[in-house]
């Protein structure tokens, strides 16, 4: 029950942001937090904003008689001026340090331009996991190979990348690690290799996995009866998902997951060029 209960004790915290009306706005709707457990983003569209909301759940906090790590607090900024970091942020009169990069929930957010996401700390991970595994089997038994990679090290590959918009060249150098434990099991660093050897052992290309996730994760999003989320899905989920639809050719968008992998696996001969 210490979940739930810990739920309840700081809802007042999210109660008391959303009654600001200040942040981002979305459609007419406020934005400006996001709580999991005790890990808090606070989103904002100015600095004045942010040192109000920020004032505002110190004030809570300290009415609940809880306290603010601010060794654990972090600001960063996205957007035109991502590097301009000279305006002080204060907790209780301590400033907050500013940052290049924010791991939250897993997932590590970078400042820049856009929104990006940093995937290399995935891809080292990925690969510790890959090579303790090879150690213990080797590359002659690629099936069992095949088997624990995709049990243990595609998941941490691909950690989060079901609720974000990454690009073609973006799902590409995530590819890429997989690709090379193709390389690596049969001895190849040919394109057209690889493809038949994954085709033959049943493995989609990563990007086409990347797809799947990406489509599972925003159908089940529409089925979420909450206005949040139905706002941040309006801004690009269906599109998306068109947009998915169209790339594998479904005749229906609205298609179970299995007739997706279906029409995945036709255009993987396609695009491969595959002589089946």
């Amino acid at each position: 029950m210490s979940p739930v209960l810990f739920s309840i004790y700081v809802n007042d915290i999210l109660v008391e942001l959303n009654n600001c009306s200040v942040g981002c706005i979305v459609k007419g709707l406020v934005v400006n937090v996001f709580m999991y457990a005790d890990d808090l983003i606070i989103l904002s569209a100015s600095l004045t904003d942010l040192q109000r909301l920020i004032n505002v759940c110190v004030a809570e906090l300290n009415a609940l008689q809880l306290s603010v790590n601010t060794s654990k607090c972090f600001c960063m900024r996205v957007g035109k001026r991502f590097t301009y970091c000279n305006s002080q942020v204060v907790i209780d009169s301590i400033p907050i340090k500013w940052t290049s990069e924010i791991r939250y929930l897993g997932i590590y957010l970078k400042a820049g331009l856009v929104f990006k996401i940093n995937y290399d700390y995935c891809k080292k991970k990925f690969y510790r996991c890959l090579n303790c595994i090879l150690s213990k089997t080797g590359t002659k038994c690629a099936d069992i190979v095949l088997s624990l990679c995709q049990s243990y090290c595609v998941p941490i590959l691909l950690y989060g990348v079901g609720a974000i918009f990454l690009t073609a060249s973006e799902k590409l150098r995530l590819a890429s690690p997989f690709n090379r434990l193709f390389s690596k099991l049969f001895s190849t660093f040919d394109s057209n290799t690889i493809a038949y050897c994954q085709y033959y052992t049943g493995h989609l290309p990563l990007q086409y996995i990347i797809d799947l996730r990406c489509f599972k994760f925003l159908s089940n999003l529409v089925s979420i009866e909450n206005i949040i989320l139905n706002v941040l899905f309006s801004l690009n989920g269906t599109t998306t998902i068109g947009t998915i639809s169209t790339r594998y050719n479904m005749v229906n968008i609205n298609g179970a997951v299995n007739y997706l992998k279906y029409c995945m696996w036709k255009q993987f001969v396609i695009d491969s060029h595959l002589n089946l």
